[in-house]
């Protein structure tokens, strides 16, 4: 059995390809529990080759389905056709710091996303508690953080850069010509198209202030407390370990935009305290 470099992020491996017996490969999600047999598995490293794959998948009658990081608890990914892995799809290819937005390719990773934008002094308004999602991956699903007054991640995608089953690019929008299709893709799924890029709305890098505190679980569930205090922060977590009595509770609270640091002031501070 041979084993593929699988696609991975730090010393995290995310999916993993082997070689069956029968020579077919077989992919498996993040967690090995969902399983693929694809005839490739391909890996493309701009828009152009992805394009051409979908496109000459299309001429062949090969189905294709697109991977990131595997975090999908379900069959979304798997196939018998093209498998296309999205991780070299992971540039920055537009900035507009006034309006807060920038333009990424969908491959990149949640981890790296949050490290590039806070160079940028720029935050996604929420995130999920893995940043090792793609952030294709992430919106499809509808992966979403804590405190009730923000949405989705979802909800942030003001464009997208789709791939569709012919191999052709569309940009869709809310202010598009087909707002209805944006709405869909946002949240779906795989079954709309290959997320090429993401246009995001951003916020500027911010600080949050967290009190925590120990209480009981009685108290954290009587009279709906635990929903009072998720109303009144910005973000809301409560930990109980089963079989237990205790709570850890932790509020979130806007605590300020963050002094800002140019990425030139950055790379000047980082060098002048080297030896």
């Amino acid at each position: 059995m041979t084993v593929n470099q699988p696609a991975r992020m730090g010393n995290a491996f995310l999916t993993k390809s082997v070689r069956a017996a029968d020579g077919r490969l077989e992919w498996y999600n993040w967690l090995g529990e969902e399983k693929g047999r694809p005839l490739e598995i391909l890996r493309p490293t701009d828009r152009n080759e992805l394009c051409n794959i979908v496109r000459d998948a299309d001429t062949d009658g090969v189905p294709v389905r697109a991977f990131g990081a595997g975090h999908s608890f379900n069959a979304l990914p798997t196939t018998d056709g093209y498998a296309i892995d999205t991780s070299e799809l992971n540039a920055l290819l537009e900035v507009d710091i006034p309006n807060a937005r920038v333009r990424v390719e969908g491959g990149i990773r949640l981890g790296e996303l949050v490290l590039l934008l806070d160079m940028l002094d720029l935050a996604l308004p929420t995130v999920g508690g893995i940043l090792e999602q793609s952030l294709a991956g992430a919106i499809a699903t509808g992966t979403h953080g804590s405190g009730l007054g923000l949405g989705s991640m979802s909800s942030y995608v003001i464009g997208l850069d789709i791939v569709d089953a012919t191999g052709q690019l569309r940009h869709l929008s809310a202010r598009g010509n087909d707002p209805v299709a944006f709405d869909a893709a946002r949240v779906g799924l795989g079954a709309i198209g290959i997320v090429y890029a993401v246009t995001l709305q951003l916020e500027r890098a911010f600080n949050l202030r967290t009190t925590a505190s120990v209480t009981t679980l009685e108290r954290t569930l009587g009279d709906q407390r635990y929903r009072k205090e998720a109303l009144s922060h910005r973000h809301y977590q409560f930990l109980w370990s089963p079989y237990g009595a205790t709570v850890v509770t932790l509020p979130h609270d806007y605590a300020g935009e963050r002094n800002a640091v140019s990425p030139v002031q950055s790379l000047q501070r980082d060098r002048s305290r080297r030896p």
